[in-house]
């Protein structure tokens, strides 16, 4: 505020007096209102400026209300603010005003302008005519329109200059005050504070901007796993994130030192050329690859780079550029480059966005690369294996090894695109190579030692040999002079023996890789089973071939079947019994037999039937044996004996089941002559022999003892027993005949075993000990009651010591014993150490005059005595059976059924 002036009393007399004295005071107190109302419109506009400030950090409309009241305030039409960029080192004017109208003012750097001193100075400047006067008194450079009057206040915020506020008037006669700076100084305290607080708004909506896109684009590039695609949204995408007019991506070569580019984004065909690949020792260029850090070119004009690439950049119309590395948890796989029409100022943001752009791009593009090429292995091994399965399928059909040798070989040559190869056998007998199968070779060795070439190499070491280069391998043998440039050779390996080798030979070095390799040894994986299969297959066929002539050749009918009861053998007595061929048995159902077949084999539908559900259930079919008779295809009635049995694997699984039938009517019709001739023997010999016993009964009762001497009495014993025996003979077999015909009364009463077999076997112990034999009693006597007819149990029992003992040489021993085998039978055994049944005679025995030839006893058998044990024992309910253990003699054992079960 202005000081009023002074003045005296005698100046105010002389003047006018007590009203000049009035007019003073009236124009002080106006001075003073003016002054009042000025400071009021001040910290009103203060006021409003604060409120605004509050309430909106939006710095455009901040710097509008503060424009708007300052000019109105201060009476001026020229307003701006200038704002200082530390990173370019530059100014901007977010607003302008000149003569009352908006300007859009560019950037510009930093120099010695009034702007700038206070900026530098961080205090107010004040620019008057008083100020100008005189040849640069405040050292500004010379302008055009320098004004009349300029105010310029710094902006501060924590003793940093961040800008400045300035007001200025072009008219002369207008001069800013003290007084306006201490109100803009006091304003620039405020808008400082809100303006940096508007520019850290500004600055983190932009950047979650950037974040937001850099989000999206990563989403974008990251969605598809085609190579291409990801490197064409790499491209087009980081013009969006740090700007830039065209980009690209460069890519290590894997194992290479150079660098190719992988896809350009607006560059020109010539540049894309120029730039296709180079090497990495191309130092400017690939500088990121070596220090793994972004390499910045604001202006390649004034860079370090080559007059070369600075020539090739200005051509393309590049003026600025940067490269970042593209780098995986792997390590790098190339660099991405962002290039500019102008020159252009990188920002630390924009640095780091673009480089966290870069990585996730590195990632994208890597992970694009690895599907496409773990995509490209798995259809090629999904190709392979699709090969190789149908590879297999032929060589499982084929069943002939020299089909196989060919046909693998083909295989071999066909994966690998081979121009030549052979297939040896490895005899380890002879230890020699013998050459099964060869293409592409025009000499061909039949044989060679397993010790020469790579082929027997691989034999001695059971390893494959991949040789990229022959020349240097001291086993190679050139057969094809000069022509070969690698070879592989791949052992065909079964059970760990070798059965051979493949050998492929190629006119190119290194031509086997790692997948073809691997293919060749899966096909020779495949190669020894199915060359083991046709082996056996053939070991098969012979044993088959054999196996039929032998089947064929014997007398039975055999018949088997699978246990989903299809016929898998049949031989030619089946079709000499039904007339049937055999081809229209084998498969065939057994349920769809023909009837006749049905009536040879002596079952019905319903029995067969029942057979075959417990064929495919799992169940073991009971044995059994059987005679019939059929009429044959001359109404003569043949005798077949039935005989079946369970087909069982190693491992105790049911594999089918066997029919065996044998042609007996000629041993049935001897049988039957034989009944006939022992009936009428028996018939015709009764009598006599009956008057013959009575006759010699006769004589030795009309000798009295004085008138017989020893040859006289001798003789009559002798003819008195020769005539019991035959008596005893005939009366065995009219026994024997009456049992099987089933009209012997059994006379059937209580019987306890141990007590009805005592004396019996107290007898045979004195006839035993006699020979050096010993009888074992070991018969208990809780055993329960029998009801039985006991005269021929005991002859039974009687029967078996008999042969025991007969057969049983000195110094053995015959043990009887007996034990219940469940609530319903009990179980008799004799067991003696002689010289054992064998088991082929272990059921002819119990047949009438059958005996085991070679084996001889102490006294000659009538040969009937088994066959009435058995006749006697089944007559009660029971069986009689005979086993002959490995360390020898014979076991006769025979059940009978406890006495309940007869009641």
């Amino acid at each position: 505020v202005e000081a009023y002036p002074v003045i005296g009393a005698r100046a105010i007399i002389a003047i006018g007096g007590v009203p000049a004295i009035v007019a003073v005071l009236m124009y002080g107190m106006s001075i003073a209102r003016v002054a009042q109302e000025r400071r009021v419109r001040e910290l009103s506009t203060l006021n409003l400026i604060s409120q605004t400030l509050r309430s909106t950090l939006d710095l455009k409309d901040l710097l509008l209300v503060i424009q708007q009241q300052v000019t109105q305030l201060l009476g001026v039409d020229n307003f701006y603010v200038a704002l200082y960029d530390r990173d370019t080192e530059e100014l901007w004017y977010p607003l302008a005003v000149k003569s009352g109208e908006r300007q859009n003012w560019e950037r510009r750097p930093m120099a010695d302008r009034l702007t700038d001193r206070v900026i530098w100075e961080r205090k107010p400047l004040l620019l008057t005519p008083h100020t100008q006067a005189g040849p640069n008194p405040v050292g500004l450079p010379p302008s055009e329109e320098t004004p009349a009057s300029w105010l310029g206040v710094p902006l501060i915020v924590s003793e940093r200059a961040i800008g400045c506020l300035a007001v200025s008037e072009l008219t002369t006669g207008v001069e800013f005050t003290p007084e306006d700076i201490d109100l803009l100084t006091i304003l620039s305290g405020q808008v400082s504070v809100v303006i940096d607080n508007a520019l850290l708004f500004e600055q983190a909506q932009h950047r979650t901007t950037q974040l937001e896109t850099l989000n999206r684009l990563t989403g974008a590039i990251t969605a598809s796993l085609n190579p291409q695609e990801v490197l064409a949204q790499v491209c087009g995408s980081v013009s969006l994130v740090g700007g830039g007019q065209r980009s690209a991506v460069f890519l290590l070569n894997p194992g290479e030192d150079e660098v190719w580019l992988a896809y350009a984004h607006g560059l020109t065909e010539g540049f894309s050329h120029r730039h296709q690949k180079f090497s990495i020792a191309r130092s400017k260029r690939t500088r990121c690859l070596r220090t793994g850090q972004p390499v910045i070119i604001p202006n390649i004009q004034i860079s370090s780079l080559s007059v070369e690439l600075v020539q090739l950049f200005r051509a393309d119309g590049i003026r600025a550029f940067a490269d970042f590395p593209l780098i995986t948890p792997d390590g790098q796989i190339g660099f991405l480059s962002v290039f500019f029409d102008d020159p252009h100022v990188f920002h630390r943001e924009e640095i780091e966005l673009l480089q966290t752009f870069a990585s996730q791009a590195a990632l994208a593009v890597s992970n694009a690369r690895l599907h496409e090429v773990t995509d490209a292995q798995l259809s090629r091994r999904v190709q392979q294996l699709a090969i190789l399965e149908a590879v297999g399928r032929e060589l499982s059909a084929a069943t002939h090894s020299d089909q196989l040798f060919g046909l693998i070989l083909d295989y071999a040559l066909e994966f690998t695109h081979s121009i030549c190869g052979e297939f040896v056998l490895y005899h380890p007998d002879t230890n020699v190579l013998e050459v099964k199968a060869s293409r592409g070779y025009q000499t061909i060795m039949d044989t060679f030692p397993a010790d020469h070439g790579i082929a027997g190499r691989v034999v001695l070491t059971r390893q494959t040999v991949n040789v990229d280069d022959v020349s240097v391998d001291p086993d190679f043998i050139d057969i094809r002079n000069g022509e070969s440039r690698s070879q592989l050779s791949v052992p065909i390996i079964h059970e760990n023996k070798v059965l051979g080798v493949i050998t492929l030979e190629s006119s190119e070095l290194n031509a086997f890789d790692e997948s073809e390799q691997s293919l060749v040894v899966q096909l020779a994986n495949q190669s020894a089973i199915s060359l083991q299969n046709a082996y056996l297959f053939s070991d098969a066929t012979h044993g088959r071939d054999r196996l039929s002539a032998i089947i064929n050749s014997v007398g039975e009918g055999i018949l088997m079947v699978n246990t989903h009861g299809q016929i898998m053998l049949v031989n030619e007595p089946i079709y000499t019994f039904s007339g049937v061929p055999l081809d229209q048995l084998l498969e065939t159902q057994l349920s769809d037999l023909p009837e006749r077949v049905m009536q040879v084999l002596g079952y019905t539908r319903h029995e067969l039937a029942l057979i075959l559900d417990e064929l495919g259930s799992g169940q073991v079919p009971s044995a059994d044996k059987t005679k019939f008779q059929v009429p044959d295809s001359t109404s003569v009635l043949r005798v077949l004996a039935r005989e079946t049995s369970p087909v069982l694997g190693q491992d105790g699984r049911v594999l089918g089941w066997m029919i065996v039938l044998r042609d007996e009517t000629e041993e049935y019709e001897i049988s039957q002559t034989r009944e006939i001739i022992t009936e009428t023997l028996v018939h015709d010999l009764s009598s006599p022999m009956s008057a013959v016993i009575g006759a010699l009964d006769l004589i030795e009762e009309a000798f009295s003892s004085e008138d017989r001497n020893d040859f006289v009495g001798h003789s009559l014993r002798v003819a008195q027993r020769g005539a019991q025996r035959v008596i005893d003979l005939i009366e065995a077999l009219l026994e024997i005949a009456r049992l099987q015909s089933g009209r012997m009364d059994l006379k059937l009463a209580p019987m306890k075993l141990s007590s009805a077999t005592a004396d019996l076997l107290g007898d045979f112990t004195l006839m035993a000990n006699k020979y050096g034999i010993s009888i074992l009693n070991e018969i208990p006597s809780d055993l329960p009651i029998l009801i039985a007819d006991q005269d021929k149990i005991i002859r039974v029992i009687m029967n078996l010591l008999d042969n025991a003992v007969k057969f049983t040489p000195e110094g053995g021993q015959v043990r009887v014993s007996a034990s219940l085998l469940s609530d319903e039978m009990i179980s008799v055994r004799i067991e003696d150490t002689g010289p054992g049944i064998p088991a082929e005679y272990q059921e002819k025995i119990f047949e009438r005059f059958s005996q085991v030839p070679g084996q001889r006893g102490r006294r000659r058998g009538s040969g009937l005595g088994l066959a009435f044990c058995r006749l006697a024992v089944e007559a009660h309910g029971g069986n009689i059976r005979v086993e002959s253990p490995p360390e020898g003699g014979s076991v006769f054992a025979f059940t009978l059924p406890v006495g309940s079960i007869l009641d």
